[in-house]
């Protein structure tokens, strides 16, 4: 659970997971110089198990928070997309991406991904940007098991994201 993380407070973890994601995004942006991608929606859910006899897992949503500087008039349009693509990537349990079920005529595009715990999702990028942002940050705050953001960039066919660690597809 995201309050156990490296045995550190849930607000401190959270602060540090949020500035994590505002940095790379913000690199994502400097790279890709265009002026119409200024920023996004990053939205977290965090798998639980009941206590019940049967125990039942399903995701709670954390956070569904602004990151960066996205025209307001998109605002609303992101902050949607990134939690469609949170609750579609937990409504399918063997998927690791929301690229997996993606369906551009019904607006439903990648950008999520899972993690051992996890589902991180980003709208406001160019889609295998969305990805590639949310693969980073999951890697780079080690919550993944060895070599699974590599299988999830292959899924999608992300080469820019397959490149920075000389993978293929």
């Amino acid at each position: 659970m995201l309050l156990y993380i490296k045995d550190r407070p849930v607000q401190e973890r959270l602060a540090g997971l949020l500035n994590r994601v505002e940095t790379v995004v913000k690199a994502t942006v400097e790279r890709l110089a265009d002026s119409a991608q200024e920023g996004g929606y990053f939205c977290l859910l965090e798998e639980t198990v009941s206590d019940l006899e049967e125990p039942v897992c399903a995701f709670v949503l954390i956070c569904n928070i602004r990151i960066g500087s996205p025209a307001n008039h998109k605002s609303v349009k992101y902050s949607k997309l990134a939690y469609e693509k949170a609750v579609r990537l937990a409504a399918y349990p063997d998927h690791l991406s929301s690229f997996q079920s993606r369906n551009a005529y019904l607006d439903r595009y990648g950008g999520a991904i899972r993690t051992m715990r996890h589902i991180f999702s980003f709208s406001g990028l160019p889609e295998l940007e969305d990805e590639s942002a949310m693969l980073t940050v999951a890697q780079e705050e080690d919550l993944f098991v060895f070599g699974r953001d590599i299988e999830i960039a292959r899924l999608s066919g992300n080469r820019a994201y397959l490149e920075k660690f000389g993978a293929t597809l």
